[in-house]
């Protein structure tokens, strides 16, 4: 049997194929509905909720938390806090997705930890610090560790019982230890950056009549942050292999997701309703729009809130 040998000096080379032209099957768009149930109890310096990420879906977990708020002087408060939260950054995210090659599924990311807060406010005016340190664990993605911090102060142009005007200046800090922000199996779909930056300029309105509160905000701010090379497949070891051979081959591009920094001027648009039904029973909701650079994201929900003790 001959075994045919290519010397490069007189063999033409295989071509290989040209990676843009090739079109991969895609396996389409997902989603998800359900229901999420929550609970919480309440009183003048505390806080316990629990409850439950969209029932129904293949992977749904408990989430909740405690709050403390001691009022250290009349202006003076102290928030410490203990959660355990769902990431709702995307599909992937809050409830997993299923690959429909393989059947895998991934996702479903919760942060979980604890932040403390001092907080003043004498009507007129306040001012804010804190920082928090959270896990984020999911199904077959890796674990993850985050810092934050934030500060800020705000003034009341206009107060009154029913109606108020805020603003003010807010700057924030995070710190991510590993980027999750991708879609392939083992990524996390959450926004995970190193070195996030922002300082913001809020404003506020926010009014009560009758049955009714209306809330009006926006902000516009500068934000910078880094993200760091990102494996495609980070929680299974043999399709990095894998996809590291096809580069290496020529039959792929990268095994990594680059890494990058971006900088410039963000905004933020949101409104808010609530009605109350009855002296125990309101319903309401948010939308809202986020905008910096070429990511742009629009929020919706809405909710049914009951309220036991007529508290």
């Amino acid at each position: 049997m001959a075994e045919e040998v290519y010397n490069a000096s007189t063999t033409t080379p295989p071509e290989l194929p040209n990676l843009d032209k090739i079109k991969v099957p895609s396996q389409g768009s997902q989603s998800a509905s359900g229901v999420e149930v929550a609970m919480a109890l309440t009183g003048d310096q505390y806080k316990i909720d629990v409850g439950s990420t969209p029932l129904g879906q293949d992977l749904n977990t408990v989430v909740g938390g405690v709050q403390w708020s001691p009022q250290l002087t009349d202006y003076l408060k102290l928030v410490l806090v203990g959660e355990r939260r769902a990431v709702v950054d995307s599909l992937l995210s809050y409830v997993g997705v299923e690959d429909k090659y393989s059947g895998k599924r991934w996702g479903q990311v919760t942060k979980n930890g604890g932040s403390a807060q001092l907080s003043y406010d004498n009507t007129d005016a306040g001012f804010y610090a804190g920082f928090g340190v959270y896990d984020y664990v999911g199904e077959n993605v890796p674990s993850n560790t985050s810092v934050n911090g934030s500060a800020g102060v705000y003034f009341r142009p206009y107060y009154s019982d029913d109606r108020e005007l805020k603003t003010g200046i807010n700057m924030s800090y995070m710190n991510f230890d590993k980027n999750l922000s991708y879609f392939s199996y083992g990524q996390g779909g959450y926004f995970s950056p190193q070195d996030y930056v922002s300082v913001a300029f809020p404003v506020d309105y926010t009014q009560k009549f009758d049955n009714w509160k209306l809330g009006l905000g926006a902000s516009i701010g500068y934000q910078s942050y880094s993200q760091d090379e990102s494996p495609y497949f980070p929680t299974d070891a043999a399709m990095q292999r894998q996809l590291e051979d096809y580069v290496a081959r020529g039959l792929a591009k990268e095994y990594f997701y680059s890494g990058s920094s971006k900088n410039g001027m963000g905004y933020n648009l949101r409104a808010s309703t609530d009605y109350k039904l009855n002296k125990d029973m309101s319903i309401g909701g948010q939308i809202g729009y986020d905008t910096f650079g070429d990511y742009n994201e629009s929020t919706a929900n809405l909710y049914f809130r009951y309220i036991l003790g007529n508290k």
